[in-house]
């Protein structure tokens, strides 16, 4: 998981309750995908960019990307 110390435009939480970040929407679906992997191997393939997408929070002051 990406260290949450510094500060993210993107964040998303998992029904398990970790922290997702990233700077970008791709960022983001990167940190997913390898949460996924690591914590809920039976979900591969099945979580799409739609899906963080729609779990995604931006901060304010954040760029779309």
């Amino acid at each position: 998981m990406t260290d949450t110390t510094e500060e993210h435009t993107r964040i998303a939480y998992c029904e398990c309750g970790a922290q997702l970040v990233g700077n970008s929407r791709g960022e983001l679906f990167e940190a997913a995908q390898s949460h996924i992997a690591h914590h809920h191997p039976e979900l591969l393939g099945a979580v799409g960019a739609d899906v963080v997408s729609q779990m995604t929070q931006v901060r304010p002051g954040a760029v779309s990307a």
